[in-house]
């Protein structure tokens, strides 16, 4: 498995977003870059699901993009 922190780059504040590319390709938070989409296509043309650690803005403002770029599969968990 290799992982990427897709933020690093970020010029505005947010989290450290990472993408998990083994089996399953994993985002683990999607940040509030907006540049969070193009650094994840730097990786990979797919993405099999997104995990949110939790749900503030610096973590979450981009899920929207995200799902709309790349379609994951959407679990709810409790």
């Amino acid at each position: 498995m290799e992982v990427y922190n897709v933020t690093a780059d970020a010029e505005t504040f947010t989290c450290n977003a990472y993408l998990a590319v083994g089996d399953t390709t994993t985002l683990v938070d999607v940040g509030a870059w907006e540049g969070v989409v193009d650094a994840v296509r730097d990786h990979v043309e797919s993405v099999d699901r997104v995990v949110l650690t939790h749900q503030h803005p610096d973590h979450v403002a981009q899920l929207d993009a995200v799902c709309e770029a790349f379609s994951p599969r959407r679990v709810r968990l409790r």
